[in-house]
């Protein structure tokens, strides 16, 4: 029951960098054209990047116990739902929304490697 607060601002967390994200890009598209490379970059590939992320750092903290394995279990779920969403990109012959399927696995996969390698623990703050 104690875990449902740190889900929820997780999520609001995860969120806000969303909306930062696009204000970001709102903010930038005042001098430059929409469809240009650097709005598309920043929205297709970044903001797809930091949600692959977030998917997997913040689930992988909220997790009672075991929480590396959580993290490699949701590094696979990213991908899985990043492999299922290529699909229709490919069929659509949307290539910047491949890529961003693309960017959302690997920001999973980056958060699980550093997760791997020591670089990033998820027990700082165990509660004893």
């Amino acid at each position: 029951m104690d875990r449902i607060p740190a889900s929820s601002s997780g999520r609001f967390v995860a969120g806000q960098c969303r909306n930062a994200a696009s204000q970001s890009r709102n903010h930038v598209s005042q001098w430059q054209n929409p469809d240009s490379f650097l709005n598309k970059l920043w929205l297709d590939v970044v903001a797809s990047a930091l949600m692959g992320a977030a998917f997997v750092y913040v689930g992988a903290r909220i997790a009672p116990a075991s929480r590396k394995p959580v993290g490699y279990v949701l590094t696979v779920t990213i991908i899985l739902i990043a492999g299922f969403l290529a699909f229709p990109a490919v069929t659509q012959h949307d290539w910047w929304a491949l890529i961003g399927c693309v960017a959302m696995a690997s920001g999973g996969a980056v958060v699980a490697h550093s997760a791997a390698i020591g670089e990033l623990d998820f027990d700082t703050h165990r509660l004893t």
